[in-house]
């Protein structure tokens, strides 16, 4: 089936805005985010499966989702992982410490 892409752009990368819901259900934003990576390959399989069968496109769409529903799981699982390392990184990182130390300090305030 291949492999799916890092870096590709999507048109919600360029508008930078999230719905508050999108914000509270980090399931349903790693879901998008292992689909969007997909997104080439998936278009690249529906085009190859349509022309070698000659079949509708909704057919051939719902065939190659079905193939590559392994491929998905494995890019969700590589989407975790990378941010999993990403927080970690983030963690250590001095400007995050002095912002969660800043916090701190101001919740003991409130209290």
């Amino acid at each position: 089936m291949g492999h799916c892409s890092e870096g590709e752009e999507t048109e919600e990368d360029s508008e930078g805005e999230e719905t508050e819901k999108e914000l509270t259900d980090p399931w349903k934003r790693l879901i998008e985010l292992s689909f969007e990576k997909c997104q080439s390959l998936y278009k690249h399989n529906v085009n190859d499966y349509k022309k070698e069968h000659r079949m509708d496109i909704d057919v051939a769409k719902q065939k190659v989702y079905r193939d590559m529903r392994s491929v998905y799981g494995k890019q969700m699982v590589e989407t975790v992982l990378n941010m999993i390392e990403w927080l970690r990184d983030l963690q250590k990182d001095r400007t995050f410490i002095a912002i969660k130390n800043r916090a701190r300090d101001l919740r003991s305030l409130d209290d």
